[in-house]
């Protein structure tokens, strides 16, 4: 196994990708935590852009 990347401060809880060619497109900035306690999700200016990244393999 190997890193790809890490500590990238776009970085907010990254999660699935996929590979075309020979490079990896995942979610960097996911919103899986945007949330309030009661379950509403946070007031839009609030929030950041979902952002997907990509890294050549």
């Amino acid at each position: 196994m190997e890193v790809l990347e890490s500590n990238n401060p776009d970085f907010v809880i990254p999660t699935t990708g996929t590979i075309k060619d020979d490079t990896f497109y995942f979610i960097a900035a996911s919103q899986l935590r945007s949330f309030e306690e009661n379950g509403k999700i946070f007031p839009e200016e609030k929030l950041k852009d979902v952002l997907i990244l990509k890294l050549n393999l």
